[in-house]
């Protein structure tokens, strides 16, 4: 096998000029070149002060061997993905067999005190997705697609996200209340995009496994604010409707004294724009004239007008109903019905009805919709 006689020759090699080494590391990295999936392996020499003396010649003549051994996993001619998983694990068994081999070797030949480092298998997280997806396939194997570049090239920047919250975790745990997985089972949004985009915007997590990332438990009033964020961006990463479904979602029901405390806001600075106020004198399509006590909003957002009916000497009625705005036909400004009923000699509604026909407005309201989003 070649990966056996590359560190063979680099093991009798340090065992040959052990009295110029300092210490040797065998190490790994999962890449790419010209799109084909590659575990390049590097075995190390670091030298010591009695390398410098040597003459140029007689250095370049030491270690002048290929310092990498390129282990292909997948060709870019290959589509079969599911061979990808598997070449993974053959590499795991094949490196930590021959790394036992060459660390026994050269234990022996140099000590246990000479320094050796070799990279542990399961340190990179695409051999342990590998794993986890094979053990997954292995009891079902219908709909399993393997995906280690996503979450294996995700798993460091993860970690550091949760290392970097652990503050806030402590703190304001009770508002980790949501997870990616949880998510993707209930809205279908990816949960690669998730994760790329807690990332982006800082928001902290807690993560749920160790060698493989299971899901993220997320601090939602954080994360709300990435998806605002994430709105206002000219180009999104995801699409416009996922983020509103999840913003919903997460003000429904994660956020409800959040999402209530905007709405209030909303309906009271929307009220302040409309043509009516309470005061006001209103004449119905029915023909009725009603004094408004209230501007309301129901369950669904629409305007209720809590009014009370004028009594024929323009008393206000202590009884009051609820109208829509449907039932509005003219309005007739509170200062002006005032100013009326002061200078009245005779305080009559069949009067007031004569008097106002050229003193009212129509009446036309809009429609309030809350804006969760921005």
């Amino acid at each position: 096998m070649k990966l056996a006689v590359f560190l063979d020759q680099r093991v009798e090699e340090t065992i040959r000029e052990r009295k110029y080494m300092e210490s040797v590391a065998i190490t790994y990295q999962p890449t790419e070149s010209f799109a084909n999936h590659i575990i390049r392996i590097f075995y190390t020499v670091t030298v010591n002060h009695r390398y410098e003396k040597l003459s140029p010649s007689r250095k370049y003549a030491l270690f002048n061997g290929e310092p990498f051994y390129i282990y292909t996993l997948s060709k870019q001619s290959e589509n079969n993905t599911r061979q990808h998983p598997l070449k993974l694990l053959e590499f795991k068994s094949l490196y930590e067999s021959l790394t036992t081999a060459a660390a026994l070797r050269l234990e022996k030949a140099l000590g246990t005190e000479f320094p050796l480092t070799i990279q542990h298998v399961r340190a990179d997280p695409s051999v342990n997705y590998a794993i986890q997806f094979l053990t997954d396939l292995a009891e079902d194997s219908r709909y399993l697609y393997w995906e280690d570049n996503d979450d294996a090239d995700q798993w460091a920047s993860l970690h550091k996200l949760a290392n970097d919250s652990r503050k806030i975790c402590t703190q304001e745990r009770h508002l980790f209340t949501i997870t990616d997985t949880s998510i993707k089972d209930l809205l279908g949004i990816d949960r690669y995009i998730i994760r790329r985009m807690v990332t982006e915007c800082n928001v902290p997590v807690m993560v749920k496994g160790f060698q493989t990332i299971d899901s993220l438990l997320i601090h939602v009033p954080r994360l709300l604010n990435a998806l605002k964020q994430e709105l206002r961006r000219e180009n999104l990463s995801f699409q416009k409707e996922d983020l509103k479904k999840l913003i919903s979602y997460l003000y429904d029901q994660h956020l409800v004294s959040e999402k209530k405390a905007i709405q209030e806001q909303q309906q009271s600075a929307f009220i302040k724009t409309l043509s009516i106020d309470t005061g006001d004198v209103l004449l119905l399509i029915d023909g009725k004239l009603v004094v408004i006590n209230k501007i309301l909003f129901d369950n669904d957002n629409r305007l209720i007008i809590e009014c009370a009916q004028l009594k024929k000497n323009l008393d206000k009625s202590q009884r009051t109903k609820a109208i829509p705005p449907s039932m509005i036909s003219q309005v007739l400004k509170q200062a002006v019905f005032r100013d009326y009923t002061d200078q009245a000699r005779v305080r009559n509604i069949d009067l007031l009805r004569r008097w106002m026909s050229k003193k009212t407005s129509p009446v036309s309201l809009p429609v309030f919709q809350p804006d969760f989003f921005g």
